[in-house]
């Protein structure tokens, strides 16, 4: 299996001591847990690297304002992980922190300047003209963090629709295609909207699209909704800890029952189950670092990756199939890393 590490290199990165090579390109076993580097790619604060669905083309972009010229960069999959660029184009938006790819599209979610960019894709894959801007207005309660909109994710749920999930004003905001206009036009009837304050961050959603799960940064709670009917509604909420939160990460394990997410300032990890439509906690992991940023779960199901950002490290943990627990079998220096990605196994 190949996997993608992004990881921050600069100094204006969210991190206090960035020391990253930008994409790291690694294998994976998926029988040991084991991980081994092919190689490395310069790149100014990669953040959140994506595959393209054939598993042949990744894209990532430079996370820092706007007067710093970042950009947002294409590269070509070998078989045996090597990235080739294929181009780069500028991107004029302050820190932009997530991409998401949708039919010929690519959406970059710009977490200071509150905004979305739309680029199309060309038939290589590589990057082409930028089609549209999505502005998101409104602010929070959190007078600190929540001061204006901050797009944070972006999720495709189809080739013509996606999320957006907004930590500024608590929001999942959904986007479809016109087929009269051929633009990205909110669907407000699919918006998602939790508790004032939480600081929503990141989502996720099982294989088959009956859960979504979302964790608020600023709250450190995780919220569990239902999908009935297309539309999704809250089943089961739960706090992670108590204090000053910065959740970052979740997952929900493919098999729909497990939900894995992170927590910064505790440095862990927390496991929970679904049973009768309510959240269980499994147990609560020490993240095998400090500050885990992102955590992913492998193709396989079996094992969970930490990507803990300020000790340069990635950690693997074996997932126990029937209780959802957390065993920790292999850590690995790693500078900064801060997202990872697979490529997607059918393209193997």
């Amino acid at each position: 299996m190949l996997f993608f590490i992004g990881s921050y290199t600069a100094t204006g990165a969210p991190a206090p001591h960035p020391t990253g090579a930008g994409i790291s390109a690694c294998s994976f076993d998926p029988i040991s847990g084991s991980i081994a580097i092919l190689g490395s790619y310069t790149q100014r604060n990669p953040s959140y690297p994506i595959v393209s669905a054939d598993g042949t083309v990744l894209y990532a972009a430079e996370e820092m304002f706007a007067s710093c010229s970042p950009m947002l960069i294409s590269y070509r999959i070998s078989k045996d992980g090597r990235l080739t660029k294929l181009n780069e184009i500028p991107l004029n938006a302050d820190y932009a922190c997530h991409l998401a790819i949708a039919g010929k599209s690519i959406l970059v979610a710009n977490y200071v300047s509150g905004d979305i960019f739309i680029y199309s894709l060309k038939q290589d894959g590589s990057i082409g003209q930028m089609t549209q801007r999505i502005h998101h207005q409104g602010s929070g309660v959190n007078k600190e963090r929540q001061q204006a909109a901050h797009p944070h994710m972006i999720y495709a749920l189809d080739d013509r629709t996606v999320y957006c999930v907004d930590l500024g004003i608590d929001q999942v905001k959904t986007y479809c295609v016109s087929r009269i206009t051929n633009q990205w036009e909110s669907f407000a009837t699919m918006d998602v909207v939790i508790k004032k304050g939480a600081g929503a961050r990141h989502m996720d959603m099982d294989p088959e699209r009956k859960w979504m799960a979302l964790i608020g940064e600023l709250s450190g709670e995780l919220f569990l909704f239902q999908n009935i009917e297309g539309q999704f509604h809250l089943a089961d909420s739960a706090i992670l800890a108590t204090g000053e939160m910065r959740a970052a990460a979740i997952r929900i394990h493919p098999n729909a029952k497990f939900i894995y997410a992170s927590e910064r300032n505790t440095n862990s990890i927390y496991a929970f189950n679904i049973l009768d439509n309510r959240l269980n906690l499994v147990g609560v992991y020490y993240s095998g670092g400090s500050t885990p940023r992102d955590i992913s779960i492998d193709p396989s199901g079996n094992w969970l990756l930490a990507a803990n950002q300020d000790d340069d490290s990635i950690a693997v943990f074996s997932i126990n199939p029937i209780t959802a627990e957390l065993g920790m079998f292999h850590r690995y220096s790693m500078g900064t890393p801060t997202c990872i990605c697979w490529q997607p196994v059918a393209n193997e």
